[in-house]
């Protein structure tokens, strides 16, 4: 399924690449009281669980980390974070939700789907000063 996202992959390419980027998505998605409403329409088309997971990963504030078991208590399912990551690896919403602010119990960076991997998303956290 395609990502519903308000901006070309080619204009958030370079966020992902930690290269000159005008367009930066995470600082847009933080200056939004909610989710915007065309994801959360998109996000019908998937699994309730996911859905609940998404909205919970959007939750976390700029600047911070939660962890997968962190979410999945959140969801009332502490033994799911697992289920958490596997629905976190299916986000086609990133960065509007915000997964690379999802971490592994140990603080180690832990799956990250989009481009650059791991690395983009420890960049994307210290650009956001979580760590």
């Amino acid at each position: 399924m395609k990502p519903v996202y308000p901006a070309p992959k080619e204009e958030i390419q370079p966020f992902f690449e930690d290269r000159p980027c005008f367009y930066q998505p995470a600082i847009w998605y933080t200056t939004l009281v909610a989710i915007p409403k065309k994801v959360m329409e998109a996000m019908k088309r998937y699994p309730p669980f996911y859905q609940k997971v998404w909205r919970a990963c959007a939750r976390i504030p700029r600047g911070q980390v939660r962890t997968y078991g962190w979410i999945a208590r959140r969801l009332g399912s502490p033994k799911a974070a697992r289920a958490v990551g596997q629905a976190l690896a299916k986000n086609p919403f990133s960065p509007a939700v915000p997964c690379h602010r999802v971490i592994g119990a140990s603080g180690r960076m832990t799956g990250f789907s989009a481009p650059g991997g791991t690395a983009a998303k420890r960049r994307m956290l210290e650009r956001e000063g979580a760590l």
